[in-house]
């Protein structure tokens, strides 16, 4: 059960987690670095991303670390750009 998405709604990680049959604390710990989860969820994850073309929101991520602001997240961003096109298979 596909659903067209225009750039205005995003798919959710809260989606991705239906679609996949995990929990969506599951499916934060597929596209964090260094976080834990099995080979078999990280491929279910990745499916239902996938499917829904879903991309993990690196702003939002970056609002999360000690140091909050703009200034942050932009340094989040620029640090990360390369790990998050590794994570998504590019």
């Amino acid at each position: 059960m596909s659903r067209a998405r225009t750039i205005a709604t995003k798919v959710t990680s809260a989606e991705v987690a239906r679609r996949a049959g995990v929990s969506q604390s599951a499916v934060s710990r597929v596209f964090t670095p260094g976080a834990s989860a099995s080979a078999e969820t990280a491929k279910k994850v990745r499916a239902a991303a996938a499917e829904l073309g879903y991309r993990p929101n690196v702003l939002a991520r970056a609002w999360l670390i000690p140091i909050v602001g703009p200034i942050s997240a932009g340094l989040f961003v620029l640090i990360n750009r390369r790990r998050r096109a590794n994570t998504l298979g590019r």
